[in-house]
């Protein structure tokens, strides 16, 4: 199983060419697209020019001069089941400061052990609640160190 992800931060306070932005993302090939710093108007105008078959977007912060900014996750082949965090400031909703991350599933195709998809990967985001098996056994793997742990997510650095 193959999944091309692209990240990007489109700096959405400063205007977004949507065209240019899809014509980017088709170029790629992308199944999954996550954009930072993106309104959530522009967010739905990319998923919609795309044909996505998902589009979820998460508030980060309101900057007062211009609309909220956050983050999206886009599934153009993909659904995308997607979860918002606030991790720091939640309730400081214009502070430029306050950080959310977006935990995103995906099914794999029945049959497909659960470690395959993970390998050469240096950095994962699990959520724990649904992957309690994987996320211990992981965390175990010699030099696995876990950088952040909430309620749901955990994100492990494998070196």
């Amino acid at each position: 199983m193959s999944l091309t992800l692209l990240s990007w931060n489109l700096k959405g306070s400063k205007g977004v060419d949507v065209r240019a932005v899809v014509d980017h993302i088709e170029a790629m090939a992308a199944d999954v697209v996550v954009l930072q710093e993106v309104q959530r108007r522009q967010a739905r105008a990319i998923a919609r020019s795309l044909g996505a078959v998902s589009q979820r977007w998460g508030f980060k912060h309101w900057p007062i001069r211009t609309w909220p900014e956050g983050m999206a996750v886009i599934g153009v082949t993909r659904p995308a089941r997607v979860r918002t965090y606030a991790i720091t400031h939640p309730w400081v909703l214009w502070s430029w400061r306050r950080r959310i991350l977006q935990v995103y599933d995906f099914d794999l195709p029945s049959g497909t052990p659960w470690r395959e998809p993970t390998r050469g990967y240096r950095l994962l985001v699990l959520d724990s609640r649904v992957n309690r098996v994987s996320s211990r056994a992981i965390r175990r793997e010699p030099g696995a160190r876990v950088l952040y742990e909430s309620s749901g997510a955990v994100v492990i650095e494998r070196r």
